[in-house]
């Protein structure tokens, strides 16, 4: 009877209802430190992938301003080119200018009955042929100077377009990866 006593008196046996308590309380602790686990796997993840995306991006952008780079390269050497070609052009000009005026000399002293006919003939003759050389020459500077003028003209198209792409492409690939990262 010493056993009903004690229930009658008041005095109450908590020891289950605690350890009750102690086992919900553990299996909380651990659900969270599970939860905790999986969250903090998939940020790592995620910021792994958003890592490789980055590394991915910053491989592009270097390639594409290398390309850029040849492109600017290429353009400068074609402008030095042209600044050449035009140097030899002003040149021709002024032999030409030069031949067309000891043309000149030679008809007026042709018209006015000065000098040797067939000299005056024969250096009228070496005069013109000259002139046309230079003429020929003259025309062969320009020709070259009007295909690197459209090859830069090209060229500049080109990379004016791969700088549009370039930018379109990165900041298509910099909002995906922020409404990715926006969602995560």
């Amino acid at each position: 009877m010493p056993r009903r006593r004690a229930r009658s008196s008041g005095d109450l046996n908590v020891w289950p209802a605690f350890v009750d308590v102690l086992a919900t309380l553990l299996l909380v602790i651990i659900l969270l430190v599970l939860v905790l686990t999986l969250t903090q796997y998939y940020t790592a993840n995620r910021a792994n992938q958003a890592e490789r995306i980055g590394d991915h991006l910053s491989e592009r952008l270097i390639s594409q301003r290398e390309q850029i780079d040849a492109l600017e390269a290429a353009r400068l050497d074609l402008l030095a080119q042209l600044d050449l070609q035009l140097e030899e052009l002003n040149i021709l000009t002024s032999d030409r200018d030069a031949a067309l005026e000891a043309v000149e000399n030679l008809l007026i002293k042709l018209a006015q009955g000065e000098g040797d006919a067939p000299d005056l003939q024969a250096n009228l003759t070496d005069a013109l042929l000259q002139m046309d050389e230079k003429l020929n020459r003259l025309l062969n500077v320009l020709t070259q100077t009007q295909t690197a003028r459209d090859t830069l003209i090209t060229e500049n198209q080109e990379l004016t377009q791969t700088l549009a792409d370039l930018g379109e492409r990165i900041n298509d690939s910099l909002l995906l990866e922020a409404e990715e990262l926006q969602r995560q």
